[in-house]
């Protein structure tokens, strides 16, 4: 099936002319506006709702730079989304590691405002609060169209970017389907190992399908082939098979899934570490087949997670993934 993904002023432009509901974050990062920004200008918005996620306590809460430097960047997109013609009143604060209903609440309650057609940004939303955005989005059956976009960066620093990770357990409402066995578990690769090696060192055994980016920048592969080498000193050699994805290909990603799961039909478990693009793809596979998600979610980001806004020729790099078109599930298992 023809999936259709590219740049969001390319794929807006093909569809019929429509007002978008947006839901996304307001971060530290500049690209957390990026796509607000695009929608806003073409005069697209039917509404708005931009999260602004605390981090949870931890040594970033308690060191004074780090603190003093997320605030700052909080205010900076705050002045930002003003003078382009945006409104606090559409930011609603949340806490990282608030009770998942919270996040089903504000997500059910943008909805019942939204226009049919619906854009998630999920480009600075953690991963336990866009996994059950997508779920729950998906299931009003409202909803005509879906697009999540996400915007890249002109780079990442060389710091640790996320740290203090709780352990083993399901994302939000992706518990999956306990009463089967799983034969293996799938993870993506990212820069930080966020307690994955121990969990392949203690946890169930599982055979593992690492999910490489890739093609990638030699300093982004050379991080992830980096985690790639510890991962598999916890593991003999024919327990890790690598495959490589592209990182922002949210097709592909559900195909190589569907690809090594036989169509859906062999249970599995995923681990959605590494690109969003991919945990997408995880999240969609899941919701088709029941499967569960676990992540081992950092209690703190850095504040400077990432820096600038990607551009090519000029446009701002933000991918669209359309989801849902005109009614129809492009995604699904053949």
């Amino acid at each position: 099936m023809y999936r259709p993904w590219g740049n969001l002023s390319w794929v807006l432009e093909r569809c019929l002319p429509k007002q978008w509901s947006l839901l996304g974050c307001l971060g530290t990062e500049v690209r957390s506006l990026a796509c607000w920004q695009v929608l806003h200008d073409s005069a697209k918005l039917h509404g708005t709702r931009l999260m602004r996620v605390s981090d949870g306590p931890s040594r970033y809460r308690s060191a004074a730079p780090f603190a003093q430097e997320a605030r700052k960047r909080l205010t900076e997109r705050n002045l930002e989304l003003i003078a382009k013609g945006g409104s606090t009143n559409d930011v609603e604060d949340h806490e990282l590691l608030e009770p998942h209903d919270r996040i089903v609440t504000s997500v059910d309650d943008f909805m019942n405002a939204a226009s049919s057609d619906v854009v998630l940004d999920i480009t600075s939303l953690p991963k336990r609060f866009f996994f059950p955005a997508i779920k729950r989005i998906l299931q009003n059956p409202d909803v005509r169209n879906l697009i999540v976009t996400y915007t890249m960066p002109q780079l990442y620093p060389r710091d640790v970017l996320a740290l203090n990770h709780n352990g083993w357990a399901h994302l939000p409402l992706f518990s999956g389907d306990t009463s089967i066995t799983a034969k293996l578990l799938v993870a993506g690769v990212g820069f930080e190992p966020l307690g994955l090696p121990e969990q392949l060192e203690h946890g169930s055994g599982l055979p593992v399908k690492l999910l490489l980016p890739f093609p990638a920048s030699p300093l982004s592969f050379q991080r992830s082939w980096d985690l790639i080498r510890k991962l598999k000193a916890h593991r003999t050699e024919d327990m890790i098979d690598v495959y490589r994805v592209e990182a922002r290909n949210v097709s592909d990603a559900f195909d190589r899934l569907l690809m090594l799961t036989n169509n859906g039909e062999e249970r599995t478990e995923l681990a959605p570490f590494g690109p969003k693009p991919i945990s997408v793809a995880m999240c969609l596979f899941s919701l088709l087949t029941n499967t569960p998600v676990f992540y081992t979610q950092p209690t703190a980001y850095h504040p400077s997670y990432s820096l600038g806004v990607s551009e090519v020729d000029g446009v701002p790099e933000i991918y669209a993934y359309c989801i849902k078109l005109e009614g129809r599930h492009l995604y699904a298992l053949t």
